[in-house]
């Protein structure tokens, strides 16, 4: 068994491409990415490969794809002592402590030399793209945008000494007539805003203007979000763009202060998990179902303030905005998608079902 690293060549690019259509073919809830996106990022054609340096390895046995990953740099990701922080990403392998060991040698040495002393993982570039792995709630329905995995994934990466710096959860929410009694109770009895904020709701229209005021917010927004570092308009316009697309009327919202000035903002999505499974990663049927087909449920995707408003109660106005525009649409089940563990607020209402963890390493030992 050997692990190469390789040039971007066509022949090589697609079987590192192609690994986990091979692995998890027979996943029934395992929604591939879309293709072209994942392309456009390994053969340097995306906003992100322009500025960040990565190196690719696959793992071979007998001639067969066995194993793959990136070891990633993204420049602006530094850690205290102002050394790039490494990390892992487009992880995928077969149940082998052997093909992941090799995997991630290789890649633990290549960032090294890149002056890398510590690593994370799974990450594709910063926490404003895919990273985490799944760790609980395997035998639930996968929702639009879940980290989802193979079930051993987490532990090869345990017995390579990796441990787990931060993990996230979500929660399912009855919203039929029975269902809305606490949750309503509980946003009466939360803190009310202490300052002026105003709610508008953003037109997914006019995706130009959206996009660049949500930009405009997000290192404020995002600040101490582990793995998170500031990152260009062009390329938030080409990670977030689909997202948008499948958002309606109320689904995204903007808070302001007293003076006008943007310092929070509230997302939703409707749950089109099963038509974004049928694409098969093709990315051009994506959202043509929006508005046609129905979906079991709304993911409350989004939550975000920036510090100088954080505590002062604009966080109820933000979750009421998500509550009322969902029943509004007539929707009896939400899920509250991907909260830290800091914001606990939706454990009065019901129990964490899913559970998320990304992990660490100091390059040369420790967590």
């Amino acid at each position: 068994m050997s692990v190469h690293t390789f040039p971007i060549t066509a022949d090589l690019l697609d079987d590192f491409l192609n690994l986990p259509w091979v692995l998890r073919k027979d996943d029934p809830q395992w929604i591939p990415p879309l293709r072209q996106a994942v392309l456009a990022d390994l053969s340097g054609d995306s906003a992100f490969a322009q500025y960040a340096r990565l190196r690719l390895f696959l793992c071979q046995r007998e001639r067969e794809t066995v194993g793959r990953v990136a070891a990633i740099v993204n420049p602006h990701l530094r850690d205290a002592d102002n050394a790039p922080v490494g990390q892992l990403g487009y992880f995928e392998a077969v149940n082998d402590s052997e093909v992941a060991a090799s995997l991630m040698t290789a890649a633990r040495e290549w960032l090294c030399e890149e002056g890398a002393r510590t690593v994370l993982g799974p990450m594709n570039g910063g926490a404003h793209r895919e990273h985490r792995f799944m760790i609980e709630g395997f035998e639930l329905d996968a929702f639009l945008f879940e980290p989802r995995n193979p079930r051993y994934y987490p532990r090869l990466f345990s017995e390579q000494g990796f441990g787990v710096c931060s993990c996230w959860f979500s929660y399912e929410l009855d919203l039929s007539r029975r269902g809305r009694a606490r949750l309503e109770r509980l946003l009466d009895e939360a803190m009310e805003p202490t300052r002026d904020f105003q709610l508008e709701v953003l037109d997914t229209r006019d995706m130009q203007t959206l996009l660049a005021r949500l930009h405009r917010i997000l290192d404020s927004a995002w600040s101490g979000h582990i793995g998170y570092t500031s990152f260009p308009l062009q390329e938030f316009v080409e990670r977030f763009t689909g997202i948008f697309a499948l958002m309606g009327d109320g689904h995204i919202a903007m808070m302001t202060d007293a003076g006008g000035q943007d310092v929070g903002f509230v997302a939703m999505v409707p749950d089109y998990a099963q038509q974004a499974r049928m694409l098969r990663g093709d990315d051009s049927g994506w959202a043509a179902w929006r508005g046609k087909a129905s979906a079991p449920r709304m993911v409350w995707h989004t939550i975000a303030t920036v510090p100088e408003v954080r505590g002062s109660g604009s966080s109820t106005m933000l979750i009421r905005h998500w509550y009322e525009t969902t029943i509004a649409q007539g929707y009896e089940k939400a899920l509250v998608a991907l909260a830290t563990e800091d914001f606990a607020w939706f454990r009065k209402v019901a129990e964490p079902t899913r559970a998320y963890a990304l992990y660490g390493q100091r390059l040369g030992g420790g967590v």
